[in-house]
């Protein structure tokens, strides 16, 4: 299982700190990403990725237009259950 996202990516026009992904391709620069499932969990998906670019922020941003952010991101994860976020209080144990 797996698949490939091919969308360019640019600087979020509202914050530019962040990228965004743009489907019709008029804005932003190529981006390519193959991915595939290695294992699945009960609420997470273990995937490995290959890059064919190397745009900043690429795997984060293209996971998380295809609706699979990656778990412990605090900028593009906003979407998951807090239970699945990682915060810099937890990372000091």
């Amino acid at each position: 299982n797996g698949g490939t996202v091919e969308r360019a990516i640019g600087r979020n026009s509202k914050n530019r700190l962040q990228m965004e992904v743009f489907p019709d391709g008029d804005q932003g620069k190529p981006a390519v990403t193959h991915y595939e499932v290695l294992e699945r969990f009960r609420y997470v998906t273990l995937v490995s990725c290959r890059l064919e670019t190397g745009r900043t922020q690429q795997i984060r941003v293209q996971m998380q237009h295809i609706r699979h952010p990656l778990v412990g991101d605090p900028v593009y994860a906003a979407s998951l259950s807090p239970s699945l976020q990682l915060s810099p209080k937890r990372w000091n144990t």
